[in-house]
């Protein structure tokens, strides 16, 4: 965003920004049947399956929600690593700690944008 000065204002002067949140529309239902959410369902489902706890994913184009699923139980397993059949199920506003993983994350997301930009070399 960018102020630019105008007639009458100084710099001593209050300015008041106010932006939205982003209004996201749900549009799930028309994209239900599409192959690579189906096979994407089928990959995370086999990962559960085989022992990862639990996943989240919302995709979102255009300020369209297009995908949003919720897959396995939260606290699924006990400390010495046996599965919790009773545990709860994962819905869409389970919430989840993210703790240290932001930091891999944001690195990684920085490593990107460096090397697309050319900044760094490998």
């Amino acid at each position: 965003m960018q102020i630019l000065p105008q007639k009458g204002i100084s710099a001593s002067d209050k300015i008041d920004v106010k932006l939205p949140y982003p209004v996201l529309i749900d549009n799930t239902k028309k994209y239900r049947d599409n192959d690579t959410f189906k096979a994407m369902d089928k990959l995370i489902k086999a990962e559960i399956k085989n022992g990862y706890p639990s996943a989240q994913i919302v995709v979102i184009h255009n300020g369209q929600i297009i995908k949003r699923s919720a897959y396995g139980r939260v606290n699924a397993y006990t400390q010495d690593g046996k599965r919790i059949k009773s545990a709860p199920k994962v819905t869409n506003t389970t919430l989840y700690d993210l703790a240290s993983n932001i930091k891999m994350w944001a690195t990684k997301y920085g490593d990107s944008e460096a090397s697309i930009r050319e900044k760094i070399k490998y």
